[in-house]
């Protein structure tokens, strides 16, 4: 998750209950590693694949990865709201997919 993302998070009210430490956010790379992403004078949280589930509520339904057969393209994930014209989004990551589609979810 980039700084931009966890900054419309952050607009769209979810809640911000991340480790920040000298006005720096951190983020965890999935295997406990934990790494500076941008220095800021804001506190963003960068919320784990869980916690965006969770906030989706019943707005959740599924995860997908897509994976492609040409050579040196990435796979990519939707994220859910159910069938035919519900919101769904798209992302690099699973946890892009599903802070997108929560954006969706909540949008004003």
């Amino acid at each position: 998750m980039n700084y931009e993302l966890a900054k419309k998070l952050k607009d769209a009210g979810f809640p911000q209950n991340g480790k920040v430490v000298n006005k720096k956010a951190f983020t965890f790379d999935g295997v406990g590693k934990e790494y500076a992403i941008e220095d800021t004078d804001e506190v963003f949280y960068f919320p784990t694949l869980s916690e965006l589930i969770e906030a989706c509520g019943d707005g959740f339904n599924v995860l997908i990865r897509s994976t492609f057969l040409t050579k040196g393209v990435k796979p990519e994930f939707r994220a859910s709201s159910g069938s035919g014209g519900a919101p769904s989004s798209e992302g690099k990551t699973p946890e892009e997919a599903v802070a997108l589609l929560y954006l969706k979810l909540h949008e004003k």
